[in-house]
C-alpha cells in the first residue's frame, strides 16, 4: 500500500471511527521512524450506531402478523430500501465526524483508510476545506487491527 505522506490517518468502518497522528520525537534520527499514536476522540464526535429504527420516507408492507416494529416484518425491498437509508445516513455523519476530527487536527494533511463500501460514500460527504487537506485515501479494514500492525501496514517503503 503505497500512500502520501500524511500528518493524521483516519480509519473509518460503518459504525466506528479511530484516528491516529504520527509521532514526533524531538530526538534527531537519521532514518525517518514511522510511529503513529491514537487520538483520544471525544464520546460526542462518534458517529451513532446502527439501531433496527431507521426512519425512512418509504411507505412500508409487513410479511407477518406481528406488531409494527418488532422484528424485521418488512418485506425485501422495503428492508432493502432501509438498509440504503442507514448507509446513506451513516456516511454522513461519519464525514461530519471525520470533519471535527480534521479541525481538532488544525487540519493537518491527512489519509482515509475505509472499506470500498464506506470509502466513496464518506468521500461525497466531505467539505470542500476537508477535501483540499484529504492527501491520500485507501479502500481498506484497519478498524480492528493493532497500531502496530497498522505501522507496518503505513510505514513507507
Amino acid at each position: 500500500m503505497r500512500m502520501k505522506k500524511a500528518e493524521v490517518y483516519i480509519i473509518a468502518n460503518g459504525s466506528s471511527i479511530r484516528a491516529f497522528q504520527r509521532r514526533v520525537d524531538d530526538a534527531i534520527v537519521e532514518e525517518e521512524v514511522f510511529e503513529l499514536e491514537e487520538i483520544a476522540l471525544d464520546p460526542a464526535i462518534m458517529p451513532p450506531p446502527k439501531s433496527d429504527a431507521v426512519a425512512t420516507d418509504r411507505p412500508g408492507r409487513f410479511e407477518s402478523g406481528d406488531r409494527a416494529g418488532h422484528g424485521n416484518n418488512l418485506v425485501h425491498g422495503e428492508r432493502h430500501g432501509v438498509t440504503l437509508e442507514w448507509e446513506k445516513r451513516q456516511g454522513q455523519a461519519l464525514a461530519d465526524s471525520i470533519e471535527k476530527i480534521v479541525t481538532q487536527q488544525n487540519r493537518q494533511p491527512w489519509s482515509l483508510l475505509a472499506p470500498s463500501k464506506w470509502l466513496p460514500r464518506i468521500e461525497a460527504c466531505l467539505s470542500a476545506s476537508a477535501s483540499k487537506q484529504l492527501v491520500s485515501s485507501d479502500a481498506v479494514d484497519l478498524s480492528q487491527h493493532t497500531i502496530k500492525d497498522i505501522e507496518i501496514r503505513l510505514a513507507p517503503k
